[in-house]
């Protein structure tokens, strides 16, 4: 929004530089959606070169969105949960609580598209147990590759007679 931003070196950061021989160094850009990232605050007599280009971001903003609300399943049929978008996101953490009486398989799935058809299966299933059961699993563009669109999968092997599954997706930077 062409808003300039600066930070004042604290007293500390300036007796830390005073004792070391050197000076104060503050480098922040701002990113996109104007999420101002700190890359570097060093007090003592490096570069970015010899020291790297270390991003940190000064919010920790996240969304969450829930994307299976108190869901009764009673038959062993899979079940699509809502599709959660990850565009704007590098981390996307998929939290699923269980109180069916009977233990649930899920798989993260993924698209290119913000639809079920032609999406593929993100890493293995994995099981959450019956009645109190709690997992969770982050998928990451680093590790998992990149297409925007998450959604789960969720299918029962016995069908449970009572209980319902809350899943939510969290995205973050």
């Amino acid at each position: 929004d062409g808003n300039n931003f600066y930070e004042s070196p604290s007293t500390t950061q300036y007796a830390l530089a005073d004792v070391a021989g050197t000076s104060v160094n503050v480098v922040f850009a701002v990113g996109i959606d104007g999420i101002i990232l700190k890359l570097m605050s060093d007090t003592y007599g490096t570069t970015l070169e010899s020291r790297g280009v270390e991003i940190t971001p000064l919010k920790e903003e996240y969304e969450e969105s829930q994307i299976f609300t108190d869901y009764a399943i009673t038959d062993t049929n899979p079940h699509d949960s809502a599709i959660f978008n990850t565009s704007r996101y590098k981390y996307a953490t998929f939290y699923i609580a269980n109180t069916l009486n009977q233990s649930i398989s899920v798989q993260v799935m993924t698209n290119r598209a913000n639809s079920t058809t032609g999406a593929v299966t993100v890493g293995a299933a994995f099981t959450v147990a019956a009645t109190t059961g709690i997992e969770a699993r982050t998928k990451t563009s680093d590790t998992d590759g990149y297409l925007p669109y998450y959604y789960l999968v969720v299918t029962a092997s016995v069908a449970p007679a009572s209980g319902s599954v809350n899943a939510y997706a969290i995205g973050r930077n």
